[in-house]
């Protein structure tokens, strides 16, 4: 289910706005003119920007390819794509799709090639979603041809809920999108801050939430962890938080971290301080830390 809604609908729904609104966007608009150039007009014209290069991750491959495409190729530009290396089956079968309506001239999917061949091309624009450290080498190496470079890049995110903000309601909403991918995703909320009083109402609610949506680990509509490497990371997150006297709690019963399925259940971690580090990196993963406060 989660990847018919973000994989799926959400690449249609970007083609559909660029198709709704192309017609919009292509009018000239009027601008003020200064008093000193009396009587001159303004007028800003759209134009293409040239070939822009697109580089997309590997937790939402078919949306972060496609919604970027739709947008530069809708305002006339040419584009290049590069594809995560886990993604790389999904962007041959892509390229084998699209060479058939789209000449490769226009679009071209480019299988197997490493981030610092296509990054070191003098693009007119270059869109990048991932890490800030890799962010940073992009924005680096995009310099060298003073391309302007779009970035879109993970980071700690906070979510707040109010004391006047119903528990149940904040339970849903927050749970729904910090396991959609099991945590997987860039803007996912990454650490959670609720009234003193509410943390106990909230452990009971995301316990009944999370077991009624992932009724098991071995759930189809619970994703695994990308790979070894980032499931041994979070591992070392957990036991990190543990040893220094972190409670992290299952919201699947009887569910522990599966290696062999590469899943770890969806979790809340209380207790948590700033020297751990759950709150020190991104986490990127199902574990969800909650802070309390007071006022």
């Amino acid at each position: 289910q989660e990847s018919k809604l973000v994989d799926v609908f959400l690449p249609l729904d970007s083609l559909r706005y660029c198709r709704k609104n192309l017609r919009k966007w292509m009018k000239p608009r009027r601008r003020g003119t200064s008093v000193w150039f009396a009587p001159a007009s303004n007028r800003v014209l759209a134009q293409p920007k040239g070939v822009v290069g697109i580089i997309a991750p590997w937790n939402y491959p078919l949306f972060l390819v496609v919604s970027p495409l739709a947008s530069a190729f809708a305002a006339g530009n040419r584009c290049m794509v590069k594809m995560a290396s886990h993604s790389q089956r999904l962007c041959r079968l892509l390229r084998d799709l699209v060479i058939q309506e789209i000449p490769e001239e226009q679009v071209a999917l480019l299988p197997g090639v490493s981030a610092s061949a296509f990054t070191s091309l003098p693009f007119d624009h270059l869109i990048f979603t991932g890490s800030p450290r890799s962010g940073r080498t992009v924005m680096k190496t995009a310099a060298e041809n003073l391309t302007p470079v779009t970035l879109e890049l993970g980071g700690k995110s906070p979510v707040i809920v109010l004391p006047d903000f119903p528990t149940d309601k904040a339970a849903e909403r927050i749970l729904h999108m910090k396991f959609v991918n099991a945590g997987q995703t860039c803007v996912a909320p990454d650490y959670l801050f609720l009234p003193e009083s509410q943390v106990d109402a909230f452990v009971g609610q995301a316990r009944s939430i999370v077991g009624g949506r992932y009724p098991s680990l071995e759930s189809a509509d619970y994703t695994s962890i990308i790979n070894e490497p980032a499931l041994t990371r979070l591992l070392e997150l957990m036991a990190d938080a543990r040893s220094k006297g972190a409670e992290l709690i299952q919201l699947i019963a009887g569910a522990g971290p599966n290696r062999e399925l590469r899943k770890i259940p969806p979790m809340l971690a209380l207790n948590v301080s700033d020297d751990m580090r759950l709150m020190q990196e991104e986490i990127f993963g199902p574990i969800l830390p909650v802070l309390s406060y007071e006022k």
